[in-house]
C-alpha cells in the first residue's frame, strides 16, 4: 500500500494509532471470496501481480485501467496455479505485451522506403524456491 501511495506522490504523515482497530477474522476469511482458497498461493498471486503492476506504472508513468490490469491478474493467476500444479523444477514465464510502435523511413536517404515495426514485451521468470531453516534465518534453495 505504501508503494501505491508513494507513486501517487502523496506525502507520508502520521495519525493517532487509536483511530485504527483490528477487525477480528480467521485465516479462512482472508480467502473467503477468492477462487484460490490456499492462503499462501493467493498471497503469492497478489504479490507477483502487484509487482508487475507497479513495474508497468513506473514504465508507463501513469495509472493502469482495470481493462489493462484484469488480463494481467488473470495471467499471473494462471501461471502460478500452473507452476504450483506441475513439475516445480522448470521455471514458468509471465509475458506482458506492451504497445508496439512503427519507425517511419527517413526522407534523408535515397533508397527503398522501409519502416521498422517494433513489438515490445516484458517477461517475468517464475520459479519456486524452498526456504530451509538455518538457525534463526531462512536460506533460499532453488528447487532446480
Amino acid at each position: 500500500m505504501m508503494q501505491a501511495l508513494q507513486f501517487e506522490r502523496l506525502k507520508q504523515s502520521s495519525f493517532p494509532g487509536a483511530l485504527l482497530s483490528e477487525i477480528p477474522h480467521s485465516n479462512e476469511s482472508r480467502v473467503q471470496f477468492q477462487s484460490v482458497q490456499d492462503q499462501r498461493l493467493q498471497g503469492q498471486i497478489n504479490s507477483v501481480y502487484r509487482g508487475i503492476k507497479f513495474d508497468l506504472r513506473r514504465l508507463l508513468a501513469r495509472r493502469l485501467t482495470s481493462a489493462e490490469t484484469a488480463p494481467i491478474y488473470a495471467e499471473v493467476r494462471r501461471v502460478l496455479l500452473h507452476t504450483e500444479n506441475r513439475d516445480r523444477h522448470a521455471p514458468s514465464w509471465i509475458k506482458i505485451n506492451l504497445d508496439a510502435f512503427r519507425l517511419q523511413p527517413s526522407p534523408l536517404f535515397d533508397r527503398e522506403e522501409v519502416s521498422t515495426y517494433v513489438e515490445r514485451s516484458i517477461a517475468y521468470k517464475v520459479r519456486l524456491e524452498k526456504h530451509v531453516a538455518d538457525g534463526d534465518a531462512f536460506v533460499v534453495e532453488p528447487t532446480e
